[in-house]
């Protein structure tokens, strides 16, 4: 049981090789936790040929989304606040085609500036 002290810009890295971490913006401890905690995410990613009726008919059922671009590919939404089973069944009833379903990964990158643009 020791402690190593790591700072470094290469959050890729990082992210495979802490077991904790702790991340100060703004001059404070903006989070300190287990890594697996920390990118742990109940959100899903959603493709539909219809990207935009799904959208709507997902918030209409009291759900967030985000459109999040990816490279190369047409545009998928992050949903909060639904399983996978739940947009499934609501696609489902309302007749969409979905070409993509499955859990949101979260990047220790991404992770680093949610919570330092925020501090």
């Amino acid at each position: 049981g020791g402690t190593v002290l790591l700072s470094s810009h290469l959050l890729s890295e990082v992210e495979h090789t802490v077991d904790r971490l702790l991340v100060i913006g703004g001059g404070r401890v903006v989070a300190d936790a287990p890594i697996a905690e920390l990118l742990a995410s109940d959100d899903v990613f959603v493709a539909a040929r219809d990207l935009p009726a799904l959208a709507n008919d997902l918030q209409a059922a009291g759900h967030h989304t985000t459109a999040q671009p990816v490279a190369g590919r047409r545009p998928v939404l992050r949903v909060s606040g639904a399983t996978a089973e739940q947009i499934g069944a609501l696609a489902a009833d309302r007749g969409h085609v979905l070409t993509e379903l499955r859990p949101a990964d979260h990047r220790l990158e991404d992770l680093f500036f949610e919570l330092t643009t925020a501090a």
